[in-house]
């Protein structure tokens, strides 16, 4: 955020004779030099004129804020307009245009005082008729635009989220087409549409810069009543100047996953996703309809995970038809589809998904590769790890040419019971639900599975 401190530029010599010959006079910036300004002053330009953004900013930089700037004209002069660029000046400005977010340019005035410093009286400046005799104070004249400010309360504190400008004069020319429709001057807001164009915020809060994603909205009225938004309610009223609307919000950066996101292909399983289910997901995938390796690459699938550092919020929703593969690496000694599990995944059902550890050599091996654990959700936990009301429904473990002939191409142990939701000792805080077809170890030949009709199913 810009500084509010009120600096004076450094007055710059710049004479255009071609400047001077149209407006009858020099017009020169003003200089902290001391020296400088003296020798200004000795040659006759003795008038300090100077520009009050009135809360606008003559810098373009983010890092300060310039509210105002000086130049010194000779009596009986014209002064320069900020922003005009005599002819002949190349890339240099006598004085810049200053710029105020959310606010439209109308004038300069003219400011003025009484022998006590005290404002009088104001007019609208005439850059090509006013002629300056004394010092004087130029300043700018806003209009603030209709804005639509989404706000949230965070520790008891109201930040604002973002600021949106109402453009009165075409929606269909500014970003806010997307969010509203117009019927006669009056604008509808829809909340989905407010949703997607703010998928997330950065909040600079004591002095460090915090994500949040913004979730749901609402209204607060005078008396700190909340009405949550609707598209019915969502009135943006063509007298007002401006409109405030609040948010529920999630710390961090997530993505909001619907079945069309899934469908475009923008959505996949990393090791830092933060997903917020707003509706069932159906991959669609299927373990494929043969025993080679070789052909896992072709068929839509997922990769799974070494470590999951993210989190989901299911909102008892369901993922389900996904096929998750995992090859055997040296080295590796636990497989899952989540890996080391760091995150959190909560009040969400897998549903029909598969989960394929293999090795692509098929041919035969001095020694295999030993394998220490092969489970479904997690390898092993850390300290903030959880599943929170994860539901497994028909989902299953395959492990696919762990031999080839009479040669072991790995060894691999397969945890016990409810373990193969997970690998050692689930969390007390863990809530998994699903139970074991009436199978055990020994009954499948649990060594030597290679075969989708030999898998370990869950229900």
């Amino acid at each position: 955020m810009k500084g509010t401190k009120v600096q004076r530029k450094n007055i710059l010599i710049i004479l255009f004779l071609l400047f001077i010959a149209t407006i009858g006079a020099a017009t020169l910036s003003a200089c902290a030099n001391t020296t400088i300004e003296d020798d200004l002053i000795a040659q006759g330009y003795t008038c300090l004129v100077t520009y009050d953004a009135n809360g606008g900013d003559f810098n373009s930089s983010p890092s300060s804020f310039v509210g105002t700037q000086d130049v010194r004209v000779k009596p009986g002069s014209l002064t320069v307009e900020p922003g005009y660029r005599p002819v002949g000046s190349g890339e240099l400005n006598i004085v810049t245009k200053p710029e105020y977010a959310f606010h439209t340019f109308l004038y300069w005035e003219l400011v003025e005082y009484d022998d006590e410093g005290n404002e009088i009286a104001t007019r609208e400046w005439n850059f090509k008729t006013d002629i300056v005799e004394e010092d004087i104070t130029l300043r700018a004249v806003w209009k603030a635009v209709s804005v639509l400010r989404v706000n949230a309360i965070i520790d008891e504190t109201e930040v604002n989220f973002r600021t949106f400008e109402i453009d009165e004069s075409g929606l269909g020319q500014s970003f806010l087409s997307s969010l509203y429709v117009s019927d006669d001057g009056v604008y509808t807001l829809s909340p989905d549409n407010i949703v997607r164009s703010m998928s997330s915020v950065n909040v600079e809060i004591n002095g460090q810069t915090v994500t949040y994603t913004p979730l749901s909205f609402y209204f607060l009225d005078e008396n700190g009543v909340r009405t949550d938004l609707t598209a019915d309610n969502a009135i943006y009223p063509s007298d007002a100047e401006e409109m405030v609307v609040y948010a529920d919000f999630l710390e961090g950066e997530f993505d909001f996953i619907t079945q069309e996101e899934i469908d475009r292909g923008r959505i996949t399983l990393e090791e830092d996703s933060n997903w917020y289910l707003l509706e069932d997901i159906d991959l669609g995938q299927a373990y494929p309809q043969t025993d080679n390796p070789l052909d896992y690459s072709e068929a839509e699938h997922w990769l799974a995970l070494d470590e999951f550092n993210g989190t989901i919020y299911g909102n008892n929703f369901t993922i389900s038809n996904v096929w998750f593969t995992k090859l055997i690496a040296s080295g590796d000694t636990e497989y899952s589809i989540f890996g080391e599990m760091n995150g959190l995944v909560e009040d969400l059902t897998f549903e029909n998904v598969e989960f394929t550890v293999y090795a692509n050599n098929i041919g035969t091996s001095t020694g295999a590769t030993q394998v220490n654990n092969i489970a479904f959700l997690a390898g092993s936990f850390g300290a903030d790890g959880m599943f929170d009301g994860v539901t497994l429904q028909g989902c299953s473990i395959s492990i696919v040419n762990s031999s080839a002939g009479d040669a072991i191409k790995f060894n691999y142990t397969l945890a016990d019971g409810n373990d193969y939701y997970w690998i050692g000792s689930p969390q007390a805080q863990q809530s998994v639900e699903g139970t074991i077809l009436p199978q055990s170890k020994q009954d499948t030949n649990i060594d030597y599975i290679r075969s989708k009709s030999d898998k370990i199913r869950f229900v």
